[in-house]
């Protein structure tokens, strides 16, 4: 199992521990052999890894899962980011993320340009703020489930945990209004000689809130509902439409369109597929 953005501290093995308790719990009711269990904890290198491990000892004491000489949790650090692959292919059991997954890999760019004296985004931003925003974290979430995707086993869970906004537009300034309070205490300082207008302009919070629709929409594409039927579908038509429409060399732009279409419609309609069997004998 793993925790991905474990950060440093008592917090990191709260759940963790509360899935090792349960197993424990579920075998010795089932009179089942004790469970051994290989715990990763990932976080960017700067991370306080020697910190966690040592933590880890005490709390492998405290859950009894050290015997002698014999361990049966294994704890491992692994630095790097979540926005790429960090395990082989099929061996994750259980992944969990709690208060990371609202921080994107990059700041959007071209911000420097349209987002001035803000940090983020505001009521003054204009909508290409908003897109650039909107489509960085599409992009970092989709990497993230597609790479856990290879990297868990079949049957493998996932649990996210992570900040967002209630309503689907930007017309409410309750996710973002303690940032343009933070932005304008800067600009007050610029102002004030104390800091660097320049500095302010380039600065923007790498970190995004998404609505449930956003994040529904993304998990739809990536886990394989718009996307799997968008190519079962392709399969049987590239060949007819590509014959047919001159300007249509390649159908990738095409059936990504459309397996986001898809994608929308498996969000709120359930879809069947009706299929005719007959068995037929021969007459004399």
């Amino acid at each position: 199992m793993v925790d991905l953005g474990c950060a440093t501290g008592p917090n990191t093995f709260s759940v963790l521990t509360r899935v090792i308790d349960t197993i424990q719990h579920l075998r010795r009711n089932g009179n089942q052999d004790s469970q051994e269990f290989q715990v990763f904890l990932n976080d960017l290198p700067d991370n306080d890894f020697n910190g966690l491990f040592k933590l880890a000892e005490s709390l492998k004491e405290e859950k009894g899962l050290v015997f002698g000489s014999r361990s049966r949790c294994f704890v491992y650090g692994v630095p790097g980011s979540f926005y790429t692959r960090l395990f082989p292919r099929n061996s994750l059991h259980f992944a969990f993320s709690s208060c990371s997954l609202h921080w994107l890999s990059q700041v959007p760019q071209g911000l420097v340009r349209q987002n001035k004296e803000n940090i983020y985004i505001s009521i003054s931003s204009p909508p290409e703020v908003l897109d650039a925003y909107a489509e960085q974290y599409k992009r970092d979430l989709s990497t993230f489930l597609r790479l856990r995707g290879e990297e868990m086993v079949p049957g493998g869970r996932m649990v996210l945990t992570f900040m967002g906004r209630k309503v689907n537009d930007f017309s409410s300034q309750e996710h973002y209004k303690f940032y343009s309070m933070l932005a304008q205490t800067l600009l007050d300082m610029v102002t004030e000689g104390l800091l660097e207008r320049d500095d302010l302009y380039s600065f923007n919070i790498p970190f995004y809130m998404p609505c449930q629709q956003e994040v529904r929409s993304i998990i739809n594409q990536e886990g394989s509902g718009g996307k799997l039927v968008a190519e079962n579908i392709r399969a049987i038509m590239e060949p007819m439409l590509v014959s047919h429409f001159a300007k249509l060399k390649n159908c990738d732009a095409l059936f990504e369109r459309y397996s986001w279409k898809i994608g929308e419609y498996l969000l709120k309609e359930k879809a069947e597929c009706h299929m005719l069997a007959f068995s037929l004998n021969r007459g004399d």
